[in-house]
């Protein structure tokens, strides 16, 4: 039986794993004795830091079985070697099933230190510093959205992705229609959390959204290109190192996709909790701005109206499922968020939308 990786044992199982050779470390130099230190979990992750003579890796552990992953590791391993130096964490090794020396499924990257920075505490600086390394990210593009070691094909079947708490393993759609994956995740928490949309504060928040999100990316349009994108760029994903430059980390979510999700997830005018930073519409205008102007600098051009919009619209779209997910999880498991913080992105949506 593999042992659950939240488990306090795991730390001594990773070391005398890897002194045993059972388990490659690359970058830590051999022969020397290791530690490994708990860092935490998130959805689908345990994580582990593995240190030796001073040099440190991440040893990301699933506890989730592979049929409940939302995205395969593989993926996530594909884009985590494309990652630019500097910009964040990148993939070392990986074990995507049991069938290997250690016993169990791993993802090892590079460890990527440094701290998560209050939202409160966020500036212009940390945003014009955040613009220049999603410009870096940004110009690694393709012709088509999907998952990075999703072939492009012309036939492939435009399929809506679906937004829940535990989308399986699902194919990423070749050019992406906001409303209609707003309406196929929709249809899913009808289906599978009907409570939920039940209450008339969400009911009306789902009728608020849809047309605001139709409104925006109706005047944004569809992306020429699709980037390489984190997928998840709320602040908790974003640490300072010592420097003061952003690095992302947590990339279960990276894809082909809209640049524009990665500039509206990190904070605007839904902001609330330790998640998204408070933003006005001057501080976004400046945000994007210095993004596309990062991104010119690297020959990649940007409409900056369309980009704006489309901001806006993946803004909505995540704040709206992420809420009623996290909605979702504090009714299931009581005090896994303070009240004040689901009431406050519950408020900040609400304002949001009212205006479409």
């Amino acid at each position: 039986m593999t042992l659950d990786p939240r488990d306090p044992a795991m730390g001594a199982q990773l070391v005398a794993a890897r002194a045993a050779g059972r388990l490659p470390t690359p970058g830590l130099p051999p022969q020397t004795e290791a530690r490994a230190v708990w860092v935490g979990c998130g959805e689908s992750y345990a994580v582990w830091r593995l240190e030796a003579g001073g040099v440190s890796l991440s040893a990301r552990l699933p506890f989730r079985p592979p049929e409940q992953m939302p995205r395969p590791m593989a993926a996530e391993f594909a884009a985590l070697r494309l990652v630019p130096e500097k910009v964040g964490t990148r993939g070392l090794a990986l074990a995507d099933d049991d069938h290997n020396p250690f016993g169990q499924r791993y993802l090892l990257t590079t460890w990527t230190p440094g701290r998560v920075k209050p939202v409160e505490r966020w500036g212009a600086t940390d945003f014009e510093r955040l613009a220049v390394q999603l410009a870096r990210l940004h110009a690694l593009r393709r012709p088509q959205a999907g998952l990075v070691d999703q072939p492009i094909t012309p036939d492939r079947v435009n399929q809506p992705t679906v937004i829940a708490p535990n989308p399986v393993n699902q194919p990423v759609p070749a050019a992406p229609d906001l409303v209609a994956d707003f309406d196929a995740s929709l249809a899913w928490w009808r289906d599978h959390h009907p409570a939920a949309l039940a209450q008339p504060e969400w009911s009306r928040l789902a009728q608020l959204t849809r047309r605001f999100v139709a409104a925006r990316a109706e005047a944004g349009g569809r992306p020429r290109q699709f980037s390489l994108i984190h997928g998840d760029l709320e602040a908790t994903n974003v640490v300072f190192a010592a420097d003061d430059w952003p690095r992302l980390i947590d990339w279960e979510w990276a894809e082909y996709g809209d640049p524009a999700r990665d500039l509206a997830y990190v904070g605007g005018r839904a902001a609330a909790g330790p998640w998204y930073v408070p933003m006005d519409q001057t501080q976004i205008v400046a945000f994007v701005t210095s993004y596309v102007r990062a991104a010119a600098a690297r020959g990649v051009d940007h409409d900056l109206d369309r980009l704006l919009a489309r901001r806006d619209a993946w803004e909505a779209y995540n704040h709206f499922f992420c809420g009623l997910h996290r909605d979702q999880r504090q009714a299931a498991q009581p005090q896994t968020y303070p009240e004040a913080d689901l009431r406050a992105l519950r408020q900040g949506l609400a304002r949001l939308v009212a205006g479409a």
